[in-house]
């Protein structure tokens, strides 16, 4: 990220307004990331938006926020971009992230990834290039922060699912901490049974909720 860019000072307003361009830098310390300005003062309190588009929050300190939401409300993923809002009917949405947890998350992702370390294959016991499956497995990993956003604003009456999706999301969030560096062939495989029950317990809510 040690690449000049513009800095946008942002009004927290209901949509991202573009004032004032400066260059500068993202620099990283052990407290994390930061912008500083050509002139040496580092932004704070403030959206900054990366020439791909991409949006990011400045805090108090000028670090840039990570895995959680701005004053304004808006939501942003572990890797510090914002999170355009997940909207629909609840019905629609819930089987929509139903399938991203079943089929991108389990079948082309934690399932390979243990059948993998046990013995080289994926879970059809295929060959498998570990590397791009990692790397598609994290790539759709970002859709998660949209999903616990819209999931954490339901209504009471769907408590009982926000309590199934909390848990599996806390364990999904562990595997994928433990797979994020790399797959490796070890001959031994990760337990994954604890999120295989979560997983299925939240289906079961949202097929009850249909």
């Amino acid at each position: 990220m040690k690449k000049t860019k513009l800095f946008l000072t942002v009004l927290m307003a209901s949509s991202f307004l573009s004032g004032t361009a400066l260059a500068g830098t993202w620099v990283q310390d052990s407290s994390g990331w930061y912008y500083q300005n050509d002139d040496g003062t580092n932004p704070t309190n403030q959206w900054y938006q990366e020439f791909d588009g991409k949006w990011y929050y400045l805090n108090e300190s000028g670090y840039m926020l990570t895995d959680g939401a701005a004053p304004d409300g808006r939501v942003v993923g572990a890797d510090g971009v914002w999170v355009q809002p997940v909207s629909g009917e609840p019905k629609t949405v819930l089987r929509e992230i139903n399938n991203w947890v079943i089929g991108d998350i389990w079948n082309h992702g934690f399932c390979d990834f243990y059948h993998y370390e046990y013995d080289g294959t994926d879970s059809t016991g295929r060959s498998i290039d570990i590397d791009y499956a990692l790397q598609q497995f994290k790539e759709s990993y970002k859709k998660k922060a949209g999903y616990d956003a819209y999931i954490n604003a339901l209504p009471e009456d769907y408590s009982s699912l926000k309590t199934a999706w909390s848990k599996l999301s806390i364990e999904s969030d562990k595997l994928y901490k433990h797979f994020e560096s790399g797959v490796n062939q070890t001959g031994s495989n990760t337990d994954t049974a604890i999120f295989v029950q979560y997983r299925d317990a939240f289906s079961k809510y949202v097929s009850d909720k249909k």
